[in-house]
């Protein structure tokens, strides 16, 4: 209770270096890993990712396979910019078999969150507005955004990011066609 105590006014004042330590403190403890997730937590939700990856990380070293660890850090990498890491992230849960439909969808969703974000990256490098639309018609990762949406709403109907996601993926993908039908009939 002390230590739950700690995190919690140490993310009521926003004190990110106590919150660092605290997850330090944790070690050693038969309620480390519990202990860690309380700081990590809290790290996320104060958006101290840096903080947050170390944490989170190091519960991840417990258990290679710890669907919140991994969840957590393909968010967490995403935002610090590493897609990679947060791609082999996702993929670790992904990989398991005994996930809940939601808990699928929502990992699935993030998949093609970071596809969307490499999409983004590729046509906003173009200089005019024609190249730039080629670009994001033609870029793969329009495709992989889509794909992985999708599947996260297949994975379950009620899960309304993936599903409000596939419909703009596909909103967007259709006015590019509609503008560019002759870089449209290349991908065929």
């Amino acid at each position: 209770r002390d230590f739950r105590e700690e995190v919690e006014r140490a993310t009521e004042k926003k004190e990110l270096g106590d919150l660092e330590l605290l997850a330090a403190e944790a070690r050693g403890f038969e309620w480390e890993i519990e202990g860690m997730r309380l700081v990590g937590r809290a790290q996320f939700e104060l958006k101290a990712f840096e903080g947050a990856r170390v944490t989170w990380e190091a519960i991840r070293k417990q258990d290679e396979l710890d669907v919140e660890a991994n969840t957590m850090l393909g968010t967490i990498q995403q935002r610090l910019g590493d897609l990679t890491s947060s791609d082999q992230a996702l993929k670790r849960v992904i990989s398991l078999t005994n996930l809940d439909d939601d808990r699928r969808a929502e990992v699935r969703s993030l998949l093609g969150r970071n596809a969307k974000s490499r999409w983004s990256a590729e046509w906003r490098q173009a200089q005019s507005l024609p190249d730039r639309q080629r670009r994001a018609l033609l870029s793969p990762f329009l495709d992989e955004s889509l794909e992985a949406y999708s599947a996260a709403l297949n994975e379950d109907l009620n899960h309304y990011y993936s599903g409000l996601s596939t419909l703009a993926m596909l909103t967007i993908q259709t006015k590019l066609a509609e503008l560019m039908p002759d870089a449209w009939a290349e991908r065929f």
